[in-house]
Order: structure tokens, then C-alpha cells, then sequence
């Protein structure tokens, strides 16, 4: 006789029993879920990206693991195969019930940007990381930070001109662009980009060129930042919501953006009415950001807010950060 181990169910589940044809234990989920809860794990396995599972507290090798389960052979649509062979979790029950409990996608399945998120996809405090890239681009061109999360360190500060590109740019040419800026940009742990959304619905040849190249960059990078064993990488790449830069250091007036060149040098003076910890930017950034034109200086100043604000909100939730970009704060 074959005795199935018992698992103690929260009082919170409902007690009911998915069957299956076979009674034999590889066919078997041994522990109680009704069939919508099964559709729902099987649901939100299947369309999460890495960071959404990564909040399941799955291991950087389990989600890897069942990304090449589904690229190899399409969607998961059994859950008892898919925690035998796709997840290969020890404790599969606890992994169904932190999916039940977790808001990991909404009803819809889809990854929507909702109003109050301030970065896409989701932030995980699990995340494991030790530098932070933030890239701004814009029609005048491309600038690039990057911080150290533990000691706010700029180690590398640049920009990229647009002024010598034609006014119309191929497909071609613009992955040329794409794979050059990639050579210049440093690697990092983790690549944040500012969301721009149009509000009317229709956008000039040059923003369409903008986000073609900003669609390219981010393939690239996250080929780039992918294992050598031929997995499909980790995404890498986050997007906070637009203009929040703008609000946390008030740069942002009357609908329209205005220049960074003085919350810039306060920036660097560690100036204390500011809402956000001190940054150390090495002398040798610090004249080149002095030597270049306003119109560089303006590039370098977003990047530099981008990074910093993604750090300050969304990796260590300051709450005086927090503080600055609510309604009517000056």
C-alpha cells in the first residue's frame, strides 16, 4: 500500500479535490484545489515574465528552468506535469499558495501599467542587484548613469549626440545606432528607462524613430545581460513612469520640463534641502558634465535625476521622496 504524504492546507482554502484519470501518485496534485484555483496557477505561470516570478520566491535557476520548459515546448496547460517537470520546486504546494496569494497579473493576464504604478514591471525587494543604469533618450540624443546601490557612487556618467542624424533614419540604420550606443553603454545589473506614452494617440516620424530604437536597445541589452548556455535571459530592464523625475525635483512646470542644470549642481554639492540621500560623482565626470554645451549638460542632467530617482523611490522607498512628488508639494 502506498501511503501519500499529508500536507496541512490553510484554513483559508477551500477543500476540494482536483481529480485526475490516473490514482497513481506521478498523477496526482496531493494536496486540495478547486479547478478555478488550478487555472489560475497554470494561468499565472504561463504569462508572468521573470520579475513576476521571482516574487513567487522561485530561485534564479527554477525560473530559468521553466522559460525553457515553455520555449521548448509551448504553454503549460496540466499542473500536475508542470510542477513535476517544469518548476521543479520541493514544497510545490507552498509555491500554489503564494501564487494564490499574490496579485502576480491581474484578471485579464495582461501586463497593464496601472495609474498609481510608479515602475513597470513590478520591483521586487528580492531583487539582488549592485548597480543601477539609468538611460534617457530623447530627439538631441542619448545620456547614460550609473550608480552603485551601496554607496551612491556615479561611476559613469556620458551622452550620445543626435545633431549629425539625418532628419529620416532606415530600420537599418536605426539598428546600426542601436548596436553602436550598445557598445558604449557599461554594463550593469539593472537598466531603467523613463515610460513615454502619447497622450493623443499619434506621434511625429521622430518619436517613432525614438521608440524603434529605444525597442532595439532593449533586445540588445537583454541579449547582452543573457547567460552563455543559450537560456533565455532575465529581463533586466524597468521603465518608471514618466515626467517622476520631473516631479521629485521639481524640474517640471507648467506642463512642460524645465532645465536640470541647477538641481544638478546642487546634486553635486550634496546640497541637504533635497529630497534624496548624497551622491559622490567622481572630479574627472564632474568637468566633463562642466565643459560640455548647455544642450549636453541638459542630456546628462536627466539620466542623472532618472537614476536617482529610480533608486530613491522605487529601490529604498525614501519616504522623503515619497514626500516630494505628492500633489502640491514645492
Amino acid at each position: 500500500m502506498i501511503r501519500l504524504k499529508r500536507f496541512r492546507i490553510p484554513l483559508n482554502t477551500p477543500k476540494l479535490f482536483v481529480k485526475h484519470e490516473s490514482t497513481s501518485i506521478s498523477n496526482e496534485i496531493p494536496f486540495k484545489l478547486t479547478k478555478e484555483q488550478e487555472n489560475k496557477i497554470l494561468d499565472v505561470l504561463n504569462t508572468s515574465n521573470s520579475t513576476q516570478l521571482s516574487r513567487l520566491k522561485l530561485s534564479h535557476s527554477q525560473i530559468k528552468s521553466l522559460q525553457t520548459w515553455k520555449y521548448n515546448r509551448g504553454n503549460f496547460n496540466d499542473l500536475v506535469n508542470t510542477l513535476k517537470d517544469g518548476v521543479e520546486v520541493s514544497n510545490t504546494e507552498k509555491l500554489c499558495q503564494k501564487i494564490l496569494a499574490e496579485n502576480v497579473i491581474n484578471q485579464s493576464g495582461r501586463n497593464n501599467f496601472n495609474k498609481k504604478q510608479l515602475v513597470w514591471p513590478p520591483w521586487s525587494s528580492s531583487n539582488d542587484f549592485e548597480s543601477v543604469l539609468g538611460i534617457h533618450l530623447d530627439s538631441a540624443g542619448m545620456s547614460w548613469t550609473k550608480m552603485n546601490k551601496f554607496n551612491n557612487t556615479i561611476n559613469d556618467w556620458d551622452f550620445y549626440s543626435f545633431i549629425n542624424l539625418p532628419t529620416k533614419i532606415l530600420p537599418l540604420d536605426n539598428f546600426n545606432l542601436a548596436s553602436t550606443i550598445l557598445k558604449m553603454l557599461p554594463i550593469a545589473d539593472i537598466y531603467v528607462f523613463e515610460l513615454n506614452t502619447s497622450k493623443s494617440g499619434k506621434s511625429s516620424p521622430t518619436q517613432l524613430q525614438i521608440f524603434e530604437l529605444n525597442s532595439m536597445l532593449y533586445a540588445l541589452i537583454n541579449s547582452r545581460n543573457g547567460d552563455s548556455d543559450g537560456d533565455i535571459p532575465l529581463n533586466r530592464i524597468y521603465h518608471i513612469r514618466n515626467n517622476l523625475s520631473s516631479r521629485l525635483f521639481k524640474t517640471f512646470v507648467g506642463g512642460e520640463k524645465v532645465s536640470t542644470i541647477g538641481i544638478v549642481s546642487k546634486l553635486i554639492e550634496n546640497d541637504t534641502k533635497l529630497a534624496c540621500e548624497n551622491i559622490l560623482v567622481d572630479n574627472l565626470l564632474i568637468e566633463q558634465y562642466e565643459t560640455v554645451p548647455k544642450d549636453s549638460k541638459e542630456l546628462l542632467g536627466r539620466s542623472l535625476l532618472l537614476t536617482i530617482t529610480f533608486m530613491e523611490l522605487i529601490v529604498k522607498k525614501n519616504p522623503e521622496s515619497y514626500k516630494a512628488i505628492q500633489p502640491g508639494q514645492k
